[in-house]
């Protein structure tokens, strides 16, 4: 029964035991004959009364109750889910939109540049590395390079005249997105001695760009344990 019709019959219920309170008190001395079974059926209703409002009372009680676990396991759902939605983005399980920063990063053009792996003219996978370890330094909360989202689990290096993300092979121009503060992954990258300033005298086209809106994908597979487990921590321990 809902709180409010509890607290309703109970209200009703006490107003009967209150008027048949009333009625044997002012009764009570004059009643003779066909008056005594009328007071005979006061007392009766009064007492069945009184049990009702005790059931009542409890049913009301139990009622609060129930109200006040679901109100608590409804914030901990809550929260439980908003924690869950936070650890699949923090492992790129979900898409993500904000704003944040666009750079392009391209092989040279000078004289000399080609495919080797020791060619400063081209981007190495190092590079790229440098420039995603500066992002996350700068507070970034979700970077992808081609398409690819970075994730803790992530591998980016080399595989011949390509540079492989996530075992996913990509080419020049190498395009990072990263979703943060733009003006903070801005400063970041443009750091005196950072980077950026270390691709440009190799003639390296560099392009940085703010943006108000990043789409980003979420990745193609969820990570897999085979090796690791949970560690219980025990009270005590």
């Amino acid at each position: 029964m809902p709180v409010t019709a509890v607290c309703i019959a109970l209200g009703a219920l006490m107003a009967v035991q209150v008027l048949a309170q009333h009625q044997l008190s002012a009764k009570g001395m004059s009643m003779r004959g066909g008056l005594a079974s009328r007071a005979e059926r006061l007392v009766t209703l009064y007492s069945n009364a009184q049990r009702q409002i005790e059931d009542l009372r409890k049913e009301l009680y139990d009622a609060r109750v129930k109200i006040n676990l679901y109100e608590e396991e409804k914030i901990d759902v809550a929260q439980l889910r908003g924690d869950l939605r936070n650890y699949k983005m923090a492992v790129g399980l979900l898409k993500a939109r904000g704003p944040g920063i666009h750079l392009a990063l391209d092989d040279s053009e000078a004289e000399g540049a080609g495919d080797s792996p020791s060619n400063p003219f081209i981007v190495h996978d190092y590079d790229i590395l440098a420039v995603v370890n500066e992002l996350r330094a700068a507070n970034a909360e979700v970077i992808a390079v081609n398409g690819q989202r970075i994730t803790p689990f992530s591998a980016i290096r080399c595989e011949g005249p390509v540079i492989q993300i996530n075992g996913v092979a990509i080419g020049s121009p190498y395009e990072i997105e990263a979703i943060g503060d733009p003006k903070v992954l801005t400063s970041a990258l443009e750091l005196p001695g950072g980077i950026l300033s270390q691709l440009k005298p190799l003639k390296i086209k560099v392009t940085l760009q703010k943006v108000d809106s990043l789409a980003l994908p979420a990745v193609g597979e969820e990570p897999r344990f085979r090796f690791a487990h949970p560690s219980v921590v025990r009270k005590g321990s």
